[in-house]
């Protein structure tokens, strides 16, 4: 991340938000700055661990204010537990499917105006 971002806690959207030494109104004006976010689920039993990557455009918001926010959310923050909250916004340009009878999700990327078909999905959790 770039030094001309500074903590602003008196941004409430989200937990943490920054404020930028210039002014930010589309993430296109702050992207750079930041990483893909990637999330490692191990190994278990048979599966391979899988990484869940999530671009700055689809975990990052800008603020009424202007601010950037880190769009997930820290589960302890809001009483449940060790969870981390991954939303709507990280899910853009994925497929998701979740198997309620066996407590499985899995994903692909996918152009969700031209989905790819799939032979079998691949179950990750």
């Amino acid at each position: 991340m770039s030094p001309g971002f500074v903590q602003d806690s008196s941004d409430q959207t989200l937990p943490l938000c920054w404020k930028a030494d210039f002014p930010v109104r589309y993430l296109e004006d702050v992207k750079q700055f930041f990483k893909p976010l990637n999330l490692h689920f191990g190994k278990k039993w048979l599966f391979m661990s899988k990484t869940f990557t999530i671009s700055p455009e689809d975990y990052l918001i800008i603020s009424d204010k202007g601010n950037v926010c880190l769009g997930l959310l820290n589960g302890t923050e809001i009483n449940h537990g060790s969870t981390i909250i991954v939303g709507d916004v990280s899910l853009r340009g994925k497929l998701v499917v979740f198997n309620n009878q066996r407590k499985q999700i899995g994903w692909a990327n996918s152009d969700c105006t031209r989905p790819q078909s799939q032979k079998g999905f691949p179950f990750f959790l």
